[in-house]
């Protein structure tokens, strides 16, 4: 049975707020930073995806499944590196509110490695896979 079946059976964690699971170190890049920094940051930190963050707005997403995409388009792995985050970001990851409930959650994890989470318009944290397994 997967993690989403087995989370959807269990009524009193589904009813959760995301907030009590969310993790709130954010680790993010800037558009301009490059996919390089990038890649070493997600290995670093042992994470498969990172929001793209410019000011205060989310405005996209670097995961590990483009960076495999890409590696088909480019002659090798230096260019690659060199790329702006900006031009190769995909879509924004869902965004949801910190009031949110775990159950509501679970269908969008089935689909995107993560939810951002919002608390009066300002990013406040944000729900992988792995921290569903840690509830």
């Amino acid at each position: 049975m997967k993690i989403f079946d087995l989370l959807l059976e269990e009524d009193i964690k589904i009813d959760l707020e995301v907030s009590e699971i969310m993790t709130t170190k954010i680790i993010k890049v800037s558009p301009n930073s490059s996919l390089g920094n990038a890649m070493d940051i997600m290995k670093e930190q042992s994470i498969s995806q990172l929001p793209v963050i410019k000011g205060n707005f989310i405005v996209g997403t670097i995961n590990e499944s483009l960076v495999l995409e890409l590696l088909d388009r480019y002659y090798n792995l230096t260019s690659l590196r060199d790329e702006s985050v900006e031009n190769i970001m995909t879509d924004i990851l869902p965004i949801v509110p910190k009031s949110a409930k775990i159950k509501e959650i679970t269908p969008l994890l089935k689909h995107f490695g993560a939810i951002m989470v919002l608390f009066q318009g300002k990013l406040s944290g944000i729900v992988t896979k792995a921290d569903l397994l840690d509830m």
